[in-house]
Order: structure tokens, then sequence, then C-alpha cells
């Protein structure tokens, strides 16, 4: 990982996609790590401690047809706040549904932002642009998922497209703005 920001100066494209294939796995595995002790240990915990009984903090997203199965079975609480409290408003004053999941999915991608941006103190678009770009994909999910009923291509997309080169490439590149802003060599 140290060496990444000389290979991406470079520009060597095939270099690039190896730092990324290098780190994919790791990646994963500590991004999966990390979601099962907050999401099933801590957040049952802290559930137990509050008396909270409602303990669905997430859903089997895992298996999540496509991006955007996934994005409402990965974290219950914040789907169902988002939809109570901009989604479901969004529709009693008319909009359409395709505009008010486009506007939830943004200032989801917003708050994604600043999760990423601020304890790095790296102020980008980068993640809320890597957010929309999933919007065309989720269309195209949904087109195979109509043409091809039972097919797990959509499960395959998302464990590719996310899970090996989606959360990779988005740590690479946050690596490299950060060595880059902080003068780190």
């Amino acid at each position: 990982m140290m060496e990444t920001p000389a290979v991406i100066d470079s520009g060597n494209t095939l270099e690039i996609i190896e730092k990324v294939m290098q780190i994919a796995f790791p990646v994963l595995l500590a991004w999966v790590l990390i979601f099962f002790l907050l999401f099933h240990y801590f957040f049952n915990i802290f559930a137990e401690l509050l008396r909270f009984a409602d303990r669905n903090f997430y859903k089997d997203w895992w298996n999540c047809r496509d991006m955007n199965e996934y994005w409402r079975l990965w974290n219950i609480p914040i789907h169902n706040f988002l939809m109570r409290h901009i989604y479901y408003p969004m529709l009693r004053k008319k909009y359409s549904k395709g505009f008010s999941l486009f506007v939830v999915f943004f200032v989801s991608a917003i708050g994604h932002e600043y999760w990423a941006s601020v304890p790095l103190r790296l102020f980008t678009i980068y993640t809320t642009l890597f957010f929309l770009m999933q919007v065309p994909l989720m269309i195209l999910q949904k087109k195979l998922d109509k043409a091809l009923k039972g097919s797990q291509l959509g499960n395959f997309m998302f464990w590719l497209g996310f899970c090996f080169v989606g959360q990779p490439t988005g740590l690479v590149l946050f690596y490299y703005m950060y060595v880059k802003m902080h003068g780190i060599e």
C-alpha cells in the first residue's frame, strides 16, 4: 500500500488495477468483520442495556439480488429513518417515487461522504459520486432481473462491483488523497 501513490502518479492502469485487487480481499474481510462487530454485537449490547426491544438492525444483505436491495437491507435503522423522514413526506407532497428515491439516495450519499471525509480531513465529493454512479447500475440490474427471472447475476454483480472493486477502489483513492494532502511519502 505504501507505494500506491507512486503507482497512481505513474498512470500505469494495470499497476493501479493490481493495487486495487491486492487489497480487495483484505478490505472485504475487514468490512464484513467490522459490520458483524458493530451491527451484531455492539448494537445488540447497546439495545440490551437500553432495553430496546426491536433488534432488527440488518437483514441478509449478502444474498441481495441487486444494489437497490442491498441498500435497503444492510442498515435497517437508517433505511427506516430516511424512508420515514424524507421518502414518505415527499410522496405526500406529490413528488414521484423515482425522484423521492433519488433524493433519499442523495442524502445517504452526503451522509457517507461526511462519514468518510471528516475523520480524514479530506473534503471531496468522490464518495457522493461513487454513490450516484450506482443509480444507472441499479436501473440496469432491475432490467436484468426482469429479463432473467431467478438468476443470481445481480448478486454476482453486487459482490464483484461493490465488494471487490468499489470499496477497494475507494480505499486506494482516499489513501492516495490523504498521502498527497498531508505530504506523507
